[in-house]
């Protein structure tokens, strides 16, 4: 049943993942900023509201329903709140490495997308079942967090072109 369920887990947070690759993609291509200060305290108010929003999944069964709507085996919630730890604590020592390196610039990318696509997704699961699905309420909160994330990483970092280049 573990080898079953943590198979599940892993083609369930398959859209993670790609996402996770984005975020590489985009950290690779553009010159990390000097310093985290501009957007080090929306980097925190998302990581807590993220610790919200898993813990409304948690209480109400994500683990057990959304593997349910993809026709997957359940997630034991150990596995689930373990996940979900573990992406808070990258994020939190990411906090800390200043000035920033490129993984610690994917970490914060991957917050960004993966909560301005989890804004986008618990409607979409709320519709798909009829009813509330977990998260739904703290969607919207962590997904606002995620595009100020996402415009104060974008304009923190360069595309990777010296001033003056050409185009």
């Amino acid at each position: 049943m573990v080898d079953e369920s943590i198979g599940s887990f892993f083609i369930g947070t398959l859209g993670l993942l790609v996402l996770l690759a984005i975020s590489l993609i985009v950290a690779v291509s553009r010159v990390a900023p000097r310093s985290i200060v501009s957007f080090k305290s929306i980097a925190l108010l998302a990581i807590g509201f993220h610790l919200v929003h898993f813990t409304e999944e948690a209480v109400y069964g994500f683990h057990r329903l959304f593997p349910e709507l993809l026709g997957l085996v359940t997630w034991p919630l150990w596995l689930f709140l373990s996940f979900n730890f573990v992406w808070v604590g990258v994020w939190l020592i990411g906090i800390f490495v200043d000035p920033p390196n490129r993984i610690t610039m994917t970490t914060f990318w991957f917050l960004g997308l993966a909560s301005t696509v989890n804004a986008i997704a618990h409607p979409i699961f709320s519709f798909l079942v009829a009813g509330y699905f977990p998260g739904l309420v703290s969607s919207p909160f962590v997904g606002v967090l995620g595009i100020l994330l996402l415009r104060r990483l974008n304009r923190a970092s360069s595309n990777g072109k010296l001033p003056g280049a050409a185009a």
